[in-house]
């Protein structure tokens, strides 16, 4: 949860993977600039929950 994914070894072409994922799985959209700022699991998880929901279409985490 708290590993920085850089630390990791982690790299761009990877993030647009997880990118995809967070989109797929969750219908959530993480911008690219919030990943570089949020690198571990856990900042991305408070990312997420601190949006509003409603506005854009995948703005907020699906919730069915």
């Amino acid at each position: 949860m708290d590993d920085d994914f850089f630390a990791l070894g982690g790299q761009s072409l990877i993030m647009f993977r997880i990118q995809g994922a967070f989109l797929d799985e969750l219908g959530a959209e993480v911008p690219m600039d919030q990943m570089f700022r949020n690198p571990t699991v856990a900042s991305i998880a408070a990312y997420l929950e601190s949006r509003p929901a409603g506005g854009t279409p995948h703005a907020a985490v699906r919730t069915d």
